[in-house]
């Protein structure tokens, strides 16, 4: 038997010392001969008698480095027994070592002898961290029927109530869960957490996560709701909580937690974002009150950062303004972006459109910047005629070639304005260089599916998006419409739920409220529609739906 299915990491450590000092004088004689014997073995490429020989050297040392190199020399050889031999050795001179115990543990998932590998696991459980990685490494290695082996184990620990103490044993095991077994088993192991470190936010926080990603809204705010901010002092959890809040569209308490980190520029950024979102025009007021006491930041930071409050409110006048105090620096590029679309807002299209091709032809500029530049063009350009707004993306790829975002929106406008073929060409480019780009994979299932009618083609496409991104709105809206295209009514009813949970759209509205219908569900499908409508009152999809289904 070989034991190629070890982890690279075992064989590319193992050193092997040239010679052994015995600390017992009687059995230095006697091992001396042992280990040039067993040298000379593994020197000639005879690995099993070599290991044979280190055994025997090990079992007569006290030497811990003897019984790693007989146990490395066993694993060499790929031999079983000399290996288990050595391992048991090894036990006897240290018996705590993670790295002993993980090799233990995988001899015995491979042999199937439970009680051994159960045995080893706890080992490692008790060696904290260090042993929670190593028992993730040992299971997660697990194959064939050593894998059925390593997840009952793993089931196993997780509900034993002799757990070490040590909320990073937990967070090891659950997430190791995540991977390898049912989420019933591993939801019962999180709901456990916060009562079992109560002091720790983090128990909570993963909880609140993996509830959030079983779709169980209303539990992850309550169980966020229970944290209690005094007790979360960390920024890097205190931002998790933030983004949990996020996720599930709950911007003041988004905001809230993300006001109470180290302030810094990507942190105010992201806050002005969801004020926004919020439309808290008092909490807005204040964030800008902030910013000009923030002396941390630099001139031209603040500028840039105020200028875009100035934009939230609107004052486009004021937005100007702070733009136009950035005259260098690395502000400087973003700020002429942000200055052309503030021109633009006051009518000033023109003034915007030649800002912007000045910063196209700026060397100096980034090269990100640059290509926005032709992004932004392209914006400003849509409602001119002979699709003026195409050709400002031509030229962005023609000075970069193959650039995604162009591509994108080229393509997005190519549907847009009828040239399918052209759109579905620009994704597959994307797609060619990059098969798991999500939004690219998304817009090709759904433009096949919407334009082409090619809902079986479309299916994997949008299928593999919602794996890449399994809560984003789009993609659940994409999965949905075609599976009640395909008939599949069942499947396609938590994924246009959930998507209209997530994010309220007139479109999202029109394929939700349709399938409600076909389901009998008229009275749910009327509501959906009224509100898609309050959205968007003169939207053209829901408006002949209600006329098609009419009573």
């Amino acid at each position: 038997m070989t034991w190629r299915n070890f982890p690279r990491f075992f064989l590319l450590a193992m050193v092997f010392p040239p010679a052994v000092a015995l600390a017992d004088d009687e059995a230095r004689a006697k091992a001396v001969g042992v280990a040039m014997a067993a040298e000379f073995a593994f020197q000639t490429g005879h690995y099993t008698e070599a290991a044979r020989h280190y055994l025997q050297a090990a079992q007569a040392s006290p030497e811990l480095a003897v019984a790693e190199r007989a146990t490395r020399m066993a694993i060499l050889a790929g031999d079983e027994s000399l290996l288990a031999g050595a391992l048991a050795r090894w036990r006897q001179l240290q018996p705590d070592s993670p790295e002993r115990a993980g090799l233990a543990l995988r001899l015995a998932l491979r042999s199937q002898q439970a009680a051994a590998a159960r045995t080893e696991a706890e080992t490692l459980l008790a060696q904290g961290s260090a042993g929670s990685r190593m028992l993730r490494e040992s299971l997660e290695g697990a194959h064939a029927g050593s894998a059925v082996l390593a997840r009952q184990l793993l089931r196993e620990l997780m509900a034993s109530v002799r757990l070490p103490a040590d909320v990073n044993v937990w967070l090891s095991l659950s997430s190791l869960g995540r991977t390898l077994l049912e989420p019933a088993d591993v939801g019962r192991f999180l709901l456990r957490m916060p009562g079992m470190f109560p002091g720790d936010p983090r128990a909570t926080i993963s909880l609140a996560l993996w509830q959030r990603e079983q779709g169980e809204s209303a539990a992850t705010l309550a169980t966020l709701a229970s944290l209690d901010p005094a007790q979360v002092s960390r920024d890097a959890d205190r931002r998790q909580v933030a983004a949990e809040y996020l996720t599930l569209q709950r911007y003041g308490e988004a905001e809230r937690w993300l006001a109470s980190v180290s302030q810094d520029a990507t942190t105010y950024r992201q806050r002005l974002a969801i004020l926004v979102r919020n439309k808290d025009a008092g909490a807005l007021s204040a964030l800008s009150s902030q910013l000009n006491t923030d002396r941390g930041l630099s001139a031209s930071r603040r500028n840039l950062l105020q200028g875009q409050a100035a934009e939230l409110v609107p004052d486009w006048k004021e937005a100007e303004r702070r733009y136009r105090d950035i005259r260098n620096g690395p502000e400087l590029s973003e700020a002429q972006l942000r200055l052309a679309f503030v021109l633009q807002k006051q009518m000033r299209t023109d003034d915007a459109l030649r800002l912007l091709r000045r910063l196209q032809d700026d060397e100096g500029a980034s090269a990100d910047s640059r290509r926005d530049a032709y992004a932004l063009e392209a914006l400003m350009l849509k409602p001119a005629p002979r699709n003026a707004d195409i050709e400002a993306y031509g030229r962005g790829l023609a000075a970069f070639k193959g650039d995604f975002k162009l591509l994108y929106g080229r393509a997005m406008r190519y549907i847009d304005t009828g040239h399918v073929d052209a759109g579905l060409a620009d994704l597959r480019q994307i797609l060619d260089a990059e098969p798991e780009h999500p939004a690219a994979l998304n817009a090709y299932g759904y433009t096949l599916a919407d334009r082409k009618q090619a809902y079986s083609t479309a299916l994997p496409f949008v299928e593999q998006a919602l794996r890449l991104q399994p809560d984003s709105p789009a993609v659940l809206d994409s999965l949905g419409f075609i599976r009640l295209r395909l008939g599949r009514h069942a499947e396609a009813l938590p994924l246009l739920e959930r998507a209209w949970t997530l994010q309220p759209d007139p479109e999202v509205a029109a394929h939700f409220g349709e399938l409600l219908w076909l389901l009998g569900r008229r009275d749910e499908a009327g509501k959906v529609w009224r509100d898609g409508l309050a959205l968007e009152p003169d939207n053209r999809q829901i408006l002949a739906l209600q006329e098609k289904f009419r009573p």
